[in-house]
């Protein structure tokens, strides 16, 4: 089975718990980049930036889930072969 390498770019959510002015709420997020193997798409996306490839349980490490709405652009890198 072939898995996605990808370069995922994504903005977090934040909270500020007191009065902001306008400049400072308008002022972009910064664009974090978690790389990795795709492990699910859809929402949220699944991505491991630790794989055991020929584990037959296809163990996967450093799990990410990110949220569908925090994410920018994906860039897909290329493809491993994990075990099915």
């Amino acid at each position: 089975m072939k898995k996605q390498m990808v370069a995922v770019h994504w903005r977090d959510i934040h909270f500020h718990d007191d009065w902001r002015e306008d400049e400072e709420i308008a002022t972009d997020l910064p664009v974090f980049i978690t790389l990795g193997v795709k492990v699910k798409g859809g929402d949220p996306l699944v991505v491991a930036s630790v794989v055991a490839p020929d584990s037959p349980e296809r163990r996967y490490g450093d799990v990410t889930k990110i949220p569908k709405g925090c994410i920018v652009k994906v860039e897909v890198l290329g493809t491993v072969e994990v075990k099915k």
